[in-house]
């Protein structure tokens, strides 16, 4: 189940901003950006997410700390990224 929020009706797109363009190209980040793809696919199908959720938090570590954090919480939040209809 979806939290409301006052004047949204519909869900809306989040992105994080985690360091600068160098950041973005380093090969470190792209792995990262890649396999948050790949989950965000699981989850939008209720599939087997846990393997690639650990493997973003280890990619993650060495980027941004708050990034673990982050997705500590997609756990939790698993309706939220159910694709429309199946949530």
């Amino acid at each position: 189940m979806t939290s409301p929020l006052k004047g949204i009706s519909e869900r809306l797109p989040l992105h994080a901003f985690v360091g600068d363009e160098t950041v973005a190209a380093s090969p470190e980040f792209l792995k990262l950006k890649e396999t948050h793809e790949r989950l965000l696919d699981v989850l939008k199908t209720g599939g087997d997410h846990k393997a690639l959720l650990a493997e973003c938090i280890e990619l993650g570590r060495p980027l941004e700390i708050s990034l673990e954090r982050f997705f500590s919480k997609i756990e939790t939040r698993l309706d939220d990224f159910a694709a429309e209809g199946t949530g």
